[in-house]
Order: C-alpha cells, then structure tokens, then sequence
C-alpha cells in the first residue's frame, strides 16, 4: 500500500489537529480551540479524499465524501444547544445511510455473514444499556440509529469477509471504530459519565473516519 504525499501531509495534520482538540476539550479554557479543532479535524479528512489524484471521481469515493461532509455538518451541530441534539443524530444517520451504499459497493449486499449475530448482539445490548437514560420521546431514534449504524458495520464486515483487498480491509474497520465512538458516546450521555468519554469517543470517531477516507484513496472499484 503506497501513500502519496498529499495524504501523508494530510494524515499528520489529522493527528495534530485530532490530539489538539482532545485536549483543549477537557480545559475549561479550551471551549473556544475545541470548537475550532473539531470540524476542522474532519475537513481535513475530507480534503485528504479530494486531494487524490486527477481523473473522474467513482461512485464510491463520491458517497465517501459525501457521507464526511454530512459528518462535518454533524460535528458542529452536536457542539450546538443540547436541543439540536436530534440534528446532528439526523446528519450522522445520513452519513451511515451514504457509507452504507459506499460499502455496498465493493461487493455486493453482504449483511449476512459469520460476525452479523455478534453485531447484532452487540447492538441489542448497547441499546438496552442505555434505555432508560433515554428520553421516551427520543427512544425510537436512538434505537433506529443504533440498527443503521450496526446494518453499515456488517456491511462493511461483508465486503472484507468476501473480497481480500485494501479497500474492504480499510473501510470495515473504519466502520468498526465508528461504531465504537458512537456507542461510547451512548453510554456517556445516556447511562454514565466517565472521564475517558471524551478521548475514546473523539480518537475512535476520527480514526475511524480516517480509515474510510483511505479505502477511498486506494483501491476502490471505478464505477
């Protein structure tokens, strides 16, 4: 797997930009760098994707960016009022949506496979846990994107399951680190806070998405 030096030079400023806002989050002083660093984190995973090479984009690399571009929308909502909560769960379910069909693909629909019943199990009780730390009103939204964001882990588990290349390798896990990030952001909202909440959720969050944007780099299928 050879990198060019745009995304070289992009993933170092990721790293930076990534562990800056991490720290400045759990500063008092440090509310006004966080709100800066944390969109500009993800744009610049976004850029990393539109830096690749000249040359018609593929159908994959443009749901990619799309789904990151709903992700950016989706970071600085969630900084908002705790009543735009609801949006930036709606900007992120599209950007499942968008990585869903991205996955999709790179081989086919595969979201049957030897890991989906560990997904599923994964996600049930992830959902029980944080139930009643849930408003009534807002149950069913979380339970829809906790089964959305879980469908695009197995599908992403599938491609890589069924088609040994970079790009699946890349994207599953990427997917996988995703799901991590929201789950520990479920927990500390909705059941119990913990200090780390903020460094698991962030780093697995930007890896995560970090991951993707590589698979979309590599080899991804020309559609």
């Amino acid at each position: 797997m050879e990198l060019d030096w745009a995304t070289v030079w992009l993933s170092f400023a990721v790293l930076g930009t990534g562990a800056a806002a991490i720290v400045a989050s759990y500063h008092s002083k440090g509310r006004l760098a966080f709100v800066a660093l944390k969109p500009l984190t993800t744009l610049l995973i976004l850029i990393m994707v539109l830096a690749s090479a000249a040359g018609p984009r593929d159908t994959y690399t443009v749901l990619i960016v799309a789904g990151l571009l709903f992700s950016w929308v989706g970071d600085i909502v969630l900084m908002l009022p705790a009543r735009c909560f609801t949006y930036g769960i709606l900007s992120f379910s599209v950007t499942h949506v968008l990585y869903l069909s991205a996955f999709t693909l790179l081989s086919g629909v595969a979201l049957v496979h030897l890991l989906t019943p560990l997904f599923g199990l994964v996600a049930a009780a992830l959902a029980a846990l944080v139930w009643r730390g849930v408003s009534p009103s807002f149950r069913i939204p979380v339970v829809l994107y906790v089964a959305l964001i879980t469908v695009m882990l197995a599908q992403a588990a599938g491609a890589a399951l069924g088609q040994a290349a970079s790009a699946t390798t890349l994207a599953a896990t990427g997917a996988a680190l995703f799901f991590v990030s929201d789950a520990a952001l479920a927990i500390d909202r909705f059941r119990s806070r913990f200090v780390a909440a903020k460094a698991i959720v962030l780093s697995t969050y930007w890896l995560g998405q970090w991951l993707i944007a590589l698979s979309a780099r590599l080899d991804a299928p020309p559609m």
